[in-house]
């Protein structure tokens, strides 16, 4: 953090940080203009992702020791002082937050002064507070979930009502927040607002764009505690915790396989049901996955994606051309137990090995005119 300094809010701040191979990086979260002070804000996500590390050099960083100020707040539970008030009560917040807790309950500290967040009216001072008392004095009557405001209750209720008064002119699907309404109607429109500084990729959710980024950084936030192994995303390091806990919580009702993923379970119960629905628009054909409809459109568009770079021959699907590569490398994977004869293809092998079993087709049979 040597030339990075703290900013006094989440605005003022141009750098987010996260951590990458055991140590802590900044990411640029707006631009920033050459000769401009670098600003790192603390959020309370840091603690969880970050760990005790970024604490200890933010509390540093933000310290009064070496800093000639005209008053300074000291933390009456540990060495450290700071510049200004909020920045104790987040020291307080993190570090101590039992006696944070007391003092907030006992009305000690004030709770406009925890962020230093100003507003025009009383109202929303008191939605503001409860982010930092916890208060959540509204309630679901169907299933207990507490919230901070009168709205999100609301908008939650719709859950349990069904009500949905959003509705897409295009396609007639329907939303219960105006919000959702406006992403979906990113499919008809095109339209990708949010775009990849470094490679171009364009993305309809902020989400997604978030997520492509890791690609760039490299960030991997998710770890298995069991193997070391990284992820970009959640889903999947639950998926290969799977690998460690021999998991499969999804069964079929109609043959008792299981499956450690839904999806994978979807698509094996269209075996028993019978259902394809992924349809060719040119000749009709159905498919059970997506996947195999893309491989089959090649036919009608004669794209060959896989190409060898040694030839320069084309294929459409990637196990052909892995297949094909084998003429230039020589190998020959799959070998014959009994003589030991190798082959390319595991096809022929198969046919190979007919000569050593009953299964072997005599010879009158194929070419009658022998024996003729």
């Amino acid at each position: 953090m040597w030339y990075v300094n703290c900013a006094c809010d989440s605005e003022e701040q141009n750098l987010g940080a996260f951590q990458y191979r055991g140590g802590i990086v900044y990411r640029c979260c707006k631009p920033i203009a050459p000769g401009e002070e670098l600003l790192v804000w603390y959020v309370e996500d840091y603690a969880t992702d970050l760990g005790s590390s970024f604490n200890y050099l933010w509390d540093i960083k933000r310290g009064a020791k070496e800093v000639t100020v005209s008053r300074v707040f000291s933390c009456s539970l540990c060495p450290f002082s700071f510049t200004t008030e909020i920045y104790l009560h987040k020291h307080m917040k993190r570090s101590h937050t039992d006696e944070h807790m007391r003092l907030l309950m006992s009305g000690e500290v004030r709770t406009e002064t925890l962020c230093g967040k100003c507003f025009t009216e009383g109202g929303n001072l008191k939605k503001h507070q409860r982010i930092h008392t916890g208060e959540r004095p509204y309630h679901c009557t169907q299933c207990g979930k507490s919230f901070t405001q009168e709205a999100h209750l609301k908008l939650h209720q719709r859950i349990h009502t069904g009500e949905r008064p959003y509705h897409c002119t295009q396609c007639g699907q329907s939303f219960t927040q105006e919000d959702f309404l406006k992403r979906h109607q990113r499919i008809h429109t095109g339209e990708r607002p949010y775009h990849c500084a470094q490679c171009g990729k364009s993305f309809t959710l902020e989400h997604h764009l978030k997520l492509h980024q890791r690609i760039h950084t490299g960030e991997r936030p998710y770890r298995c505690i069991q193997c070391g192994k990284a992820f970009t995303l959640e889903h999947h390091l639950k998926r290969h915790q799977t690998i460690h806990t021999g998991e499969r919580p999804y069964h079929c009702t109609q043959c008792g396989k299981s499956f450690t993923e839904r999806g994978d379970l979807k698509k094996h119960q269209r075996i028993h049901t019978g259902e394809r629905p992924y349809h060719c628009t040119q000749c009709g054909k159905s498919f059970t996955e997506r996947g195999d409809l893309k491989k089959h459109q090649r036919i009608h568009t004669g794209e060959r994606p896989y190409q060898c770079t040694q030839c320069g021959k084309s294929f459409t699907h990637e196990h052909h051309l892995k297949r094909h590569q084998l003429i230039h490398t020589g190998e020959r994977p799959y070998h014959c137990t009994q003589c030991g004869k190798s082959f390319t293809l595991e096809h022929h092998l198969k046919l190979h090995q007919r000569l050593h079993t009953k299964d072997a087709v005599p010879l009158h049979s194929v070419w009658p005119e022998v024996h003729s």
